[in-house]
């Protein structure tokens, strides 16, 4: 049976980026199994993507979401005009889409490994926090030990999947 992975990664990739996205599916397809990408379509009838990315995630069986730096914010305010109001310097996240694919995932009940480019803050579902699911940690500072990493992660999780029947 081929297992249908569902790839969460955002659309505007830098060239790092590319060859982690690269490697992923390399590494799916030698386990047999067959990514599936919900793309941003602009000819789309409407603009919400979600019910394509519910429909892609119904049909797959395991789910790996690239969470790529999104956003960096050299100086921000977190909690604006509240007593909690407190300055962030340098900070970087990823898509708010890598949060909502995810918990979509772990609400279908789907395995789910979370591949986080270092640097990124750590909240949400993009958090090594969540015991519940599987997370792999690279660089693109050094892209050709980023990739490494990026293959033997999913490598590993796909043998977990395979060895523990995880995937029905």
């Amino acid at each position: 049976m081929v297992v249908r992975v569902f790839v969460g990664v955002q659309r505007v990739r830098n060239q790092a980026h590319e060859q982690v996205l690269a490697a992923v599916f390399d590494e799916l397809g030698a386990y047999g199994c067959h990514a599936v990408v919900t793309e941003h379509d602009p000819q789309a009838a409407t603009r919400d993507p979600l019910p394509r990315i519910r429909a892609s995630i119904q049909e797959c069986q395991a789910a790996i979401i690239i969470a790529f730096e999104r956003m960096r914010m050299p100086l921000a305010i977190e909690f604006p005009g509240t007593e909690h109001a407190n300055f962030i310097v340098e900070r970087s996240v990823s898509a708010v889409w890598d949060h909502i694919e995810a918990a979509m995932a772990y609400q279908a009940g789907l395995p789910i490994l979370i591949l986080q480019e270092r640097g990124l803050f750590q909240y949400g579902m993009v958090n090594t926090q969540r015991s519940t699911i599987d997370f792999g940690l690279f660089s693109t500072s050094d892209a050709a030990d980023g990739v490494a990493a990026v293959r033997r992660q999913v490598r590993a999780w796909c043998e977990h999947l395979t060895a523990h029947n995880s995937v029905s």
